[in-house]
C-alpha cells in the first residue's frame, strides 16, 4: 500500500512522466505540396526533355549540314534516323504543353499535320532560295516537323 501511494504521488509531482517514456516523433519539415510538384516536374521532367531537345536539334542541324555538303545515301539515312530522335523527344514534350510552346504558338508552328502534300512538292521543285527570311514567310503547314 505504501509503494502505491508513494507511486500515486511521484506521478502527481512529475506529470510527464509517463510522457517521458514515450518515443517521441520525429518533426519532419514537410515542403508545401504544390511547390514540391513544381520542382519536381520542372527538374526531373521538362528541364531534361527540353535540354535534350536541344541537343537532338543541334545534332540533327549539323547532319543536315553534312547531307547539304555531301548528299549521299548515308547522309540521308543519318538525317531520317536524327529526325525520328527529335521527333521522339518533341513528342514527349507535348504532355504539358503550357508555358511558351503554347503563349507563343509554338506547337501549332512545329507540328503541323496534315502536310499540304501538292503545296510542298510544289515549293519543293522550286528554284527557291530557303532563307531564314523566307521560311518565316511561308505558311505553317509547308515548314515544321512533318513537311
Amino acid at each position: 500500500m505504501k509503494l502505491a501511494i508513494l507511486f500515486s504521488s511521484a506521478l502527481l509531482v512529475t506529470p510527464t512522466f509517463f510522457s517521458s517514456c514515450k518515443k517521441k516523433e520525429k518533426e519532419i519539415a514537410k515542403p508545401d505540396i504544390a511547390t514540391f510538384i513544381f520542382n519536381d516536374f520542372s527538374d526531373k521532367l521538362a528541364l531534361e526533355n527540353l535540354t535534350n531537345i536541344s541537343a537532338k536539334s543541334d545534332i540533327l542541324y549539323n547532319t543536315i549540314n553534312d547531307l547539304a555538303a555531301n548528299f549521299n545515301e548515308s547522309n540521308i539515312g543519318k538525317a531520317q534516323s536524327d529526325w525520328r530522335n527529335l521527333r521522339n523527344e518533341w513528342e514527349q514534350s507535348e504532355s504539358f504543353l503550357f508555358g511558351p510552346v503554347s503563349t507563343q504558338g509554338l506547337d501549332p508552328a512545329i507540328d503541323t499535320w496534315p502536310v499540304n502534300r501538292n503545296d510542298l512538292d510544289s515549293l519543293l521543285a522550286s528554284k527557291v532560295v530557303f532563307s531564314d527570311s523566307y521560311m518565316q514567310n511561308i505558311q505553317e503547314s509547308l515548314k515544321g516537323f512533318h513537311p
